[in-house]
């Protein structure tokens, strides 16, 4: 599951803002808004150190690892708002952003692989981070075996992907 690193982190950071804002955590006792700000602040500056890509507001644009752009007009607006909000983009992007460039690599190297191994089976739906993959039922498991091969070696990070393959009728069924 590519979500896997991602939501960890996400969880982890509502674990301790509670999903808010230091401007949010100012108004919730018994935080003050100095200590949401020195969370908020400490977490930026371990990010700059380790960020999934390069840009920041200087640059007025955030990148993934596989260096996809976006630009955030957003970051230097004079309206508080609108600037948080491309903030919040600015962060958030290079996960989220890297998280699908990688099922991206995934989904072609799945397609690629059918044709090359001359199956029947066909990609027909990408969702978020799962590929479905529609097969005749005696190529199913050997469809699982190569989708999951390569989902999980899709591109070399430092920690591993995993991910799990399941057959099914339907994709409630291989869901269950």
């Amino acid at each position: 599951n590519f979500a896997l690193l991602e939501s960890y982190l996400k969880e982890h950071k509502k674990d301790r803002l509670g999903g808010r804002s230091p401007f949010g955590l100012c108004n919730s006792p018994p935080y003050e808004l100095l200590s949401g700000a020195g969370y908020c602040g400490g977490y930026a500056s371990h990010r700059r150190g380790g960020k999934a890509g390069g840009g920041d507001k200087k640059d007025g644009y955030v990148e993934t690892m596989y260096g996809r752009r976006r630009y955030l007009p957003e970051l230097s607006t004079g309206n508080h708002l609108t600037r948080a909000f491309g903030e919040r983009v600015a962060r958030n992007m290079p996960i989220q952003g890297t998280a699908a460039d990688i099922i991206k690599i995934a989904m072609v190297r799945v397609f690629k692989r059918l044709k090359e191994e001359n199956l029947d089976a066909r990609l027909i739906l990408q969702i978020h981070d799962e590929l479905i993959v529609e097969a005749p039922q005696d190529e199913a498991m050997r469809v699982a075996m190569l989708l999951q091969e390569e989902m999980e070696q899709a591109v070399a990070l430092n920690v591993p992907l995993v991910a799990d393959a399941a057959i099914g009728k339907n994709w409630y069924e291989a869901k269950g």
